[in-house]
Formats: C-alpha cells, sequence, structure tokens
C-alpha cells in the first residue's frame, strides 16, 4: 500500500529506479561496444538477429498459408546463430549473457512493479527517502553497537544488584543488537528507560542505521517534534506548511520502525494527548514496531498522560532501563 502523504517520496524512488535503469544501461552499451570491437562477428550476427525480428513481425501482419513454416525457419536460423554468439563469446573469455541487458532486480527487470503492485526494489527504494526525511538521529556516522563503550559504566555491583551497571548495560546492548538484527514486521515494541546521558540515543540510532540498511524506513523525531507535526497539520494555514506537516504525520504512522524521544519532556494538552495516542495505537494496530525513550519512570509517566496511554506502554512495550552515571 502507497503511504498517503507520500507520493512525493515515491517520485523519487521512481527517478532512483530510472538513473539505476541507466547506469545498467550504460554498462551494456559500453560491453557491446567492447564486444564488436574485439568480435566483429558478433555484431554482424546481432543485425542478423535484429532483421530476422522484423521479418517475424512483418509475417504476423500477413495472411500466408505457409506462415507456420517460414516462422520454423527462422526461429530454427535465430537458434544456430545465438549458439554461434554464446560460442564466440566463451572463446574469448566471457561469459555467453555478457552483453545481455542487465537488471538490478530480476523479479521486475527495474520497472517497479510486479503486476499490479509496488515490487520489493520500489519500496526499499521509497523507504530509503522517508529514511533521510527524518533520519536526524543518524548524524555523526560513528553509530554502531561495536563503538558502544561499556569501559564508562562502572565495573563494579553493589549490594542492591547481582549485575554491575556495566553488566546490566552489556545485557541491554545485546538485546538491541539482536533487535536490529531480526527485525521485521511484528518485531516487539521498546521503551528505554533511564536518566539522560546513560547512551538511549546513541543505542536507538545504532537500531536504526542497522534496520535502514536492510531496506525498512525508518522515522526518528522527538515527541514534542512529532506531535508538533499533528498540530500544524490541523491548523496551519500555509497549504505547503500543510503538505509537509502532512507528509511527517502520515510517516510516523506508516513507517516500518518509529523512535521517538524524550518522552515527558514535550507541552502536555488535549491535544497532544489525542496525538501521542494515535501514533502508539495506529501503530499498535498496524504492528509497526515503535521505540519510545524517556528519562521518566513509569510512576512519574502515569502522572503525565492518561490510562489508555501508559496501559498500552506497559502492556505492548518491552522496558529496558539504562542504569549508570552520565556518560557525556
Amino acid at each position: 500500500m502507497i503511504m498517503q502523504g507520500n507520493g512525493r517520496l515515491l517520485a523519487l524512488a521512481r527517478k532512483n529506479l530510472e538513473e539505476i535503469r541507466e547506469k545498467n544501461s550504460a554498462v551494456q552499451e559500453r560491453r557491446l561496444r567492447e564486444i564488436y570491437l574485439k568480435i566483429p562477428r558478433i555484431k554482424n550476427i546481432d543485425e542478423q538477429m535484429s532483421e530476422q525480428m522484423r521479418e517475424l513481425f512483418g509475417l504476423v501482419l500477413k495472411r500466408d498459408d505457409k506462415i507456420a513454416e517460414k516462422i520454423a525457419q527462422i526461429e530454427a536460423a535465430n537458434l544456430l546463430l545465438q549458439a554461434e554468439r554464446g560460442r564466440l563469446l566463451r572463446e574469448a573469455g566471457y561469459s555467453s549473457d555478457y552483453t545481455d541487458e542487465i537488471y538490478s532486480c530480476s523479479k521486475c527487470k527495474d520497472s517497479g512493479m510486479c503486476g499490479t503492485e509496488l515490487c520489493e526494489c520500489l519500496i526499499k527504494l521509497r523507504n530509503n527517502e522517508i529514511t533521510k526525511e527524518l533520519g536526524t538521529l543518524i548524524r555523526s556516522g560513528d553509530e554502531s553497537f561495536d563503538n558502544f563503550d561499556l569501559s564508562y559504566y562502572n565495573g563494579n555491583s553493589d549490594d542492591d544488584s547481582l549485575l554491575s551497571d556495566r553488566d546490566h548495560m552489556s545485557l541491554v546492548l545485546e538485546t538491541c543488537r539482536e533487535y536490529a538484527m531480526g527485525f521485521g514486521k511484528g518485531s516487539a515494541n521498546l521503551i528505554f528507560m533511564g536518566d539522560t546521558g546513560l547512551g538511549k540515543t546513541f543505542l536507538s540510532a545504532c537500531i536504526a542505521r542497522d534496520v535502514a540498511k536492510t531496506g525498512f524506513s525508518v522515522a526518528y523525531d522527538s515527541v514534542q517534534t512529532a506531535l508538533n507535526s499533528f498540530e500544524t497539520k490541523r491548523f496551519a494555514r500555509d497549504p505547503a506548511e500543510a503538505s509537509e506537516a502532512e507528509m511527517k504525520v502520515s510517516s510516523y504512522l506508516d513507517c516500518d520502525l518509529l523512535i521517538l524521544d524524550d518522552l515527558g519532556t514535550e507541552m502536555i494538552t488535549s491535544f497532544s494527548i489525542a496525538a501521542l495516542y494515535q501514533i502508539i495505537n495506529t501503530r499498535l494496530i498496524g504492528e509497526k514496531p515503535t521505540i519510545i525513550s524517556t528519562n521518566y519512570s513509569f510512576s512519574e509517566l502515569e502522572a503525565k498522560y492518561n490510562p489508555q496511554i501508559l496501559s498500552r506502554i506497559e502492556g505492548e512495550y518491552l522496558s529496558l532501563p539504562f542504569r549508570g552515571q552520565d556518560i557525556r
């Protein structure tokens, strides 16, 4: 299903696909020039086969009692030429399909469509555009699980815990790594909970980068920015501003993975509560995973939000507590 409000992103994806087709075509043309120069007989064969195709087309348009016999003769001659062409290529050290048309996607042959449905290749290109539009989380370029430094966390456990902060965060790190590796429709919803400076945003970025690499669309924003988009979509007088907000809202609701940062720091109003509920509930119904980070505990969130929101977060999200001292 094409996401409402994202026609512009789909158009960009189609443009990218056209560029892929042009690059593949350029490679094929370069290979043909190379082969024609090295093996002139192949150029002659291609010209003969082209003439055969024109002759076949002409026969189909004519009424001739011997048309079947003539078609069979042309097809037999064509097969002989194909066999000779392949042999010449192999003898020169090339594969027999070296000059064939090149397709990056074997399913749709770079058309972007499988029947009446969007092909997976075009969906991935569209998802890349969604991620680029909303991917402000992936900025510095060093967001990888291997760069998450556990040495910043205390390696000594206290009397109240069997695990040190370092051991605990090592489990959190591996949970996030496995989540990204196995991401797909129906993956779990996560809520990262803990004080500022404990790595919540960094691990969110690590997940976002790995998930986006596999072709899924990833949208990221702070909760406040996301809710502002809902408000702009609803109340903006400028059509361009409203359209941009509508695109973002559509992406929040429909992207494969949504990451919302800083839950609880936004301005709480009846409108923001309704918009937040729409995001959470719509994505739960559609089985589209969401990752939320917050500096607040569940008891603190309970004081801010209505039971409908809290019950869905507590019941449908896997809580990952972040422990330690501010590592920034």
